[in-house]
């Protein structure tokens, strides 16, 4: 009689921590919580480990505690490219590799790597923390495969619903080492979930994942033994109907040695895309410019001459 009476004050106090959490916490969605045996002024001041110890379910390995496998969600097969290249390798939990960005008012960010893929992508656990005087509170998890530098990671609110902007850069080695190719990712949460938003065209066919090339570079060998470089750089805002993005594009020629002292413009372009954000998916009317004029125009086709990167 003792124990059961034990178990039931024991299984009380939780529910009684859980609902002190959601209390905090207005009407927002709560994934799971846990007491804390100290009160901490700000998700930093949390120690990495016991972040990670909520974070992970205990029953099953490679979970988070909403009972979801770290594999980012997938698109829809009827999606353009919804199968992504190279395979993933599980990678070590480690407490010094979680990353912490702070909020207002105890909320806050964190990022933890748990896959690697062979073409260098990694699989980021992504989840959206509170930490109040009696609880640590989970408000959203999900996982999202980004480029494996300077990943950054915010939070936004776009027509009443809450955007995950999630960046990475792919550096290149050699010659042109410090040369980054910078992506935006588009995540929405959904009832603790974060998910992909689909980007569709004016005719509603989906094309793929919401993604922005912030910064993106080709080198292109022309015929003539030159190197045509094409260079593309958005910067991005948001509006009252979705995200306004800012492009140029600039191609310039050098000589076969790639000698910058001699370089000459080909092409300068500049170009305004809007992406409406309907709650659901982003929709678009204009392409961008990469493929515009990278892609689809046949005068920057070089003759199909041989593309490479270092």
């Amino acid at each position: 009689m003792k124990t059961s009476r034990k178990s039931a004050l024991f299984l009380i106090g939780l529910f009684a921590i859980a609902a002190c959490a959601r209390n905090s916490l207005g009407s927002r969605y709560v994934i799971c919580t846990q007491e804390v045996a100290q009160a901490y002024g700000s998700v930093d001041q949390v120690p990495s480990g016991e972040w990670i110890r909520l974070l992970m379910s205990q029953d099953q390995p490679r979970h988070d505690c909403g009972g979801r496998a770290f594999d980012p969600v997938e698109l829809p097969l009827r999606c353009a490219n919804a199968a992504r290249p190279g395979s993933p390798r599980d990678l070590p939990i480690r407490a010094e590799e979680l990353s912490v960005i702070t909020l207002p008012d105890g909320f806050g960010i964190l990022a933890l790597p748990v896959e690697e893929f062979t073409t260098g992508d990694k699989t980021v656990l992504v989840a959206h923390v509170h930490t109040s005087k009696k609880a640590l509170s989970v408000l959203g998890i999900g996982a999202v495969r980004l480029p494996p530098a300077q990943i950054d990671l915010e939070l936004q609110k776009m027509r009443g619903e809450a955007l995950l902007f999630a960046r990475g850069a792919e550096c290149r080695s050699g010659p042109n080492s410090g040369k980054c190719d910078r992506t935006l990712k588009l995540l929405l949460l959904h009832e603790g979930r974060f998910v992909p938003l689909e980007l569709r065209d004016a005719e509603s066919r989906c094309r793929g994942e919401t993604v922005i090339d912030l910064t993106r570079s080709q080198d292109v060998r022309l015929k003539s033994g030159w190197l045509r470089r094409f260079e593309l750089v958005s910067t991005y805002e948001i509006t009252a109907s979705g995200l306004l993005v800012n492009e140029q594009l600039v191609a310039t020629d050098r000589p076969p040695d790639g000698s910058e002292d001699n370089a000459r413009l080909f092409r300068k372009s500049d170009a305004k895309r809007l992406l409406e954000f309907t709650g659901a998916y982003f929709v678009y009317e204009q392409e961008s410019l990469w493929r515009t004029m990278r892609e689809v125009r046949g005068d920057l086709q070089t003759n199909k001459s041989q593309s490479y990167r270092d």
